[in-house]
């Protein structure tokens, strides 16, 4: 059986404010079961249908205004699932769903498998990420204007795939690629500084909150032996926190039944997840709020 790694940092400091940690060895961790997970409440906030076409909501951020879901077509690459992506656009106060509003929304995006999202307050943008290009080489970057929903570029990840970003700060963002969480810049280049950890899950986005890079993974009901070795059973989820200041990790578990946890993220002192709809609730996706009891402070470092 694998083992599962955790790469410790070696060094963590903030100058100037900007995060920096070294690079990082891997050394073996004791396996996090179900019993030292954290069981975490949450409160629905919105259910949406996907939006015509769709197979799968994948991702998700949230701007001043708006919860932004990205999805994807059903299928695989060869059969069109890797294209034609949609955006749909939620008003945060009136729950309405206001995609019609933006002509750009109205059309589709070319985003790849949509897994990631993150949004940048300073530039105002989102940046999504889509595992990777027609060629299955670079993770596409799409940088979408958060004001009217228009896809400016469509960049390429240099240092390989990536299935969730997140934004750091600073003109700085998280992303992630299997195991390895990489520091990227604005402009996508790879810093030196990364740190590796793998639950043997499924892995899906991430999100970043007050010095903490959370982990969104997904028990596969096909992964029977890792869903044996942590005690999961099959379609729970776990969001792991690795704050990178005091170099330790803790895992909350979701039970949720028949969803599929896709992206966390956060606003206003809150956290949110995305949840996509499997077997008779797959015609639909959920955005739920982590309530504020005691495990939800602590899943904010409070």
């Amino acid at each position: 059986m694998k083992k599962v790694y955790l790469a410790l940092l070696l060094v963590v400091c903030i100058i100037g404010g900007n995060l920096l940690f070294s690079r990082t060895s891997t050394s073996d961790s004791s396996v996090i079961r179900v019993d030292e997970m954290t069981p975490l409440s949450l409160e629905l906030v919105y259910e949406g249908m996907k939006p015509d076409g769709i197979g799968s909501a994948q991702s998700f951020a949230i701007t001043p205004d708006y919860f932004v879901v990205a999805s994807r077509p059903p299928g695989s690459e060869e059969e069109g699932g890797e294209t034609n992506n949609r955006l749909s656009i939620i008003d945060r106060q009136s729950l309405a769903d206001v995609t019609k509003d933006f002509a750009a929304a109205r059309k589709s995006y070319e985003l790849g498998h949509a897994n990631g999202m993150a949004y940048n307050p300073e530039t105002n943008e989102l940046l999504i990420v889509g595992i990777h290009d027609e060629n299955d080489e670079c993770t596409i970057v799409a940088r979408v204007d958060a004001a009217n929903f228009r896809q400016k570029t469509d960049e390429q990840l240099p240092s390989g795939t990536a299935s969730g970003i997140a934004y750091a700060g600073n003109g700085e963002y998280f992303a992630r690629s299997g195991g390895w969480i990489h520091l990227i810049g604005n402009d996508l280049t790879e810093r030196d500084n990364k740190f590796y950890f793998a639950s043997g899950l499924a892995v899906q986005d991430i999100g970043y909150y007050a010095d903490g890079v959370y982990l969104a993974d997904w028990a596969k009901s096909t992964d029977v032996g890792i869903l044996w070795k942590l005690g999961l059973k099959a379609n729970e989820n776990v969001i792991y926190r690795y704050d990178v200041v005091r170099e330790s990790i803790r895992a909350f578990l979701i039970s949720t039944p028949r969803l599929e946890l896709e992206s966390v993220d956060f606003a206003d002192g809150e956290a949110y997840v995305l949840m996509n709809g499997i077997g008779d609730r797959c015609d639909s996706f959920y955005i739920y709020r982590v309530l504020d009891d005691e495990a939800g402070k602590a899943f904010l470092a409070m």
